[in-house]
């Protein structure tokens, strides 16, 4: 009998094509439903979720990963990174309330407790290619570098805030610099196992790191990471098909809008003094229970007459120390010069702050020697402390940020144009 030559060239092989194809495609359907979402995420209280400039995440009701990559590109935008001292909407001198009302200026202010150093590395670096003379302040807290935060940025804090969208942003952008890309690569490897159903992108960046330690690992792992960026592109395919991911450029005034204006109504001349110390007369008067300038219902409830104190964590053992150094390095390779805030705690509470002192003079020292701009608002001395600067232990109150406002004024809007459109 003859060779069905015809046969298997006309029907049969293209039938195992599609088989091969439907199959892929069975597999990449839900990436863009399971892989790319299941993953345990931090819940956000949701009062925080609604007020115009602060968003909790990139997941937090009207943010959107495509409106920081356009406040990180537009080069008016001043974005703001930090953790739960942000979340203080009732405040008037946070500066999602301060700069709207005083300066019209859009601000973006992102993060809540457990956002440290490998998260902003992470997004930053997975949105290098965005920056475009970026306006960008970081606000650094000491109760990073202690006790339990000093272990670096905890898993499901990484999670909330690395989306699979931007780790492959990261995994294919060729300019990253290969110090920031091993240093998360290697977190998401050393995490991988603890992750509840990892997506492609995950598994790949593990696998890419493993592949790197040598070149047995390299011959092993190779499979493994044809095989999940062979899913990634074919998600990434279907989402570029069926998703459109333009945001609208909302243009008026008075609204939570991310572009860049090109007319600024500044007040050439904010009195900086006198609601500084209007505002430390309101808040000393707050706490008239204690001579520490801690708000009175917060003393009587975690306070009284008990002091704490801080674990310090040795450098060598210290990771979010290490973190925080890759992030700076990573920010020195671009061409934004951000701002550093370093806060303060309250010497009259934490009775050991002079054994802390060595560690936040070094990471200090470390912003210095990155030629970034700082204000470094963290002493030891009960004597050079400003009372009512925090609200608490360790989280600013308003005139803590109005020194936080002055300092970002003068170094991003002072002579900012006041042309009309």
């Amino acid at each position: 009998m003859k060779r069905p030559d015809g046969f298997l060239r006309l029907h049969l092989i293209p039938i195992l094509i599609s088989v091969a194809i439907t199959s892929l495609c069975f597999i990449a359907f839900p990436l863009s439903s399971v892989l790319f979402s299941k993953k345990t995420v931090a819940v956000v209280p949701e009062h925080t979720t609604q007020i115009p400039g602060y968003y909790p995440n990139f997941r937090s009701a009207g943010m959107t990963e495509q409106k920081f990559q356009k406040a990180l590109s537009d080069g008016s935008t001043i974005i703001f990174l930090g953790s739960s001292e942000l979340t203080a909407t009732h405040l008037d001198a946070i500066p999602y309330n301060f700069f709207n009302q005083y300066c019209q200026y859009p601000v973006l202010c992102i993060g809540h407790a457990g956002n440290q150093s490998l998260n902003m590395l992470s997004f930053l670096a997975s949105n290098r290619g965005y920056f475009n003379k970026t306006k960008l302040v970081i606000m650094v807290s000491p109760s990073w570098f202690v006790s339990k935060a000093a272990r670096g940025t905890s898993l499901e804090s990484f999670l909330e805030f690395n989306s699979d969208s931007f780790l492959t942003a990261l995994d294919r952008d060729p300019g990253v610099p290969v110090t920031a890309r091993e240093y998360i690569y290697q977190y998401i490897a050393r995490e991988i196992d603890n992750i509840n159903s990892p997506s492609a992108i995950q598994k790949s960046i593990a696998y890419k790191y493993s592949a790197e330690r040598n070149w047995i690992s390299g011959i092993v792992m190779a499979p493994f990471v044809l095989y999940y960026d062979l899913l990634i592109n074919i998600d990434s395919s279907i989402r570029r098909m069926f998703i459109n991911k333009e945001v609208p450029d909302t243009k008026t005034p008075g609204a939570d809008t991310l572009h860049a204006w090109h007319c600024r109504t500044i007040l050439t001349e904010i009195p900086w003094d006198s609601i500084y110390f209007n505002n430390q007369k309101i808040s000393l008067m707050r706490a008239a229970n204690n001579n520490f300038g801690i708000d009175s219902n917060y003393y009587n409830q975690f306070v009284r007459n008990d002091q704490y104190i801080l674990l310090t964590i040795p450098f060598r053992f210290n990771r979010e120390y290490r973190d925080f150094c890759t992030l700076l390095d990573f920010l020195s390779t671009t061409d934004c010069k951000p701002l550093i805030i370093i806060q303060p705690l309250n010497p009259f509470v934490y009775e050991n702050l002079d054994e802390f002192k060595p560690l936040m003079d070094k990471v200090a020292n470390t912003i210095d020697e990155h030629h970034f701009p700082c204000l470094n608002l963290f002493v030891s001395d009960t004597a050079q402390y400003a009372r009512g600067d925090l609200e608490d232990v360790m989280h600013l109150g308003n005139p803590g940020w109005y020194k936080v406002d002055h300092f970002v004024f003068d170094n991003f809007l002072s002579g900012v144009s006041k042309e009309p459109l």
